[in-house]
């Protein structure tokens, strides 16, 4: 099982299996001993998300186990994913609808755009090798809201706020005829 999931696995994305009886077989291989696992309901288990920026934090209930987040998105929906603490020990991934793995396992920060409608879920997965205390984690899952373009003028101080991660924020304007123009930047960021 030391490759099924977290940094070292191998092709085992969640999958979506039809109503009816089902058997796993757990084989030693060349080892032998005690092995631990959870077969787990993803849509039961997964604790929702809003996406509207909220600090998401807690400790794993079990430091080696897998913890799953969820939320929902229209197809083409943009989001932005804030990775503000974790544990070393810990990976994150990005599944789609279709249960594919859009990330792997070093998914931290970023904007991504969702390709399909439909759950999404953020897995949080400690390494099956790690016995040591469970950490705390932190995160944020935005959906970014532009706000309406605004009209920009010329020669004149304009000053706009980014409330949130990877927002866009428009200005316009009109020109009569041709002028040279030039940005002129009072920030550093």
């Amino acid at each position: 099982f030391t490759n099924s999931d977290s940094f070292e696995a191998g092709a085992f994305p969640p999958v979506l299996l039809d109503a009816g009886e089902y058997e796993l077989v757990v084989g030693g291989g060349f080892t032998s001993g005690a092995y631990g696992f959870r077969m787990l309901d993803l849509a039961a288990s997964a604790q929702p998300l809003a996406g509207d920026g909220t600090l998401v934090q807690g400790t794993p209930t079990i430091a080696n186990g897998t913890q799953a987040f969820a939320f929902t998105a229209t197809a083409g929906e943009r989001f932005a994913f804030q990775n503000i603490q974790q544990s070393a020990r810990t990976s994150l991934r990005l599944i789609d609808p279709s249960g594919r793995d859009i990330t792997g396992p070093n998914f931290t920060n970023g904007a991504f755009t969702a390709e399909l409608a439909g759950t999404y879920y953020i897995l949080m997965e400690g390494q099956a090798f790690f016995a040591g205390p469970a950490t705390p984690y932190q995160f944020r899952l935005w959906r970014p809201v532009n706000p309406p373009a605004a009209t920009l003028s010329l020669n004149t101080l304009t000053t706009v706020t980014i409330a949130q991660p990877t927002q866009v924020v428009t200005r316009t304007f009109t020109l009569t005829e041709p002028k040279r123009v030039y940005l002129d930047s009072f920030t550093d960021s």
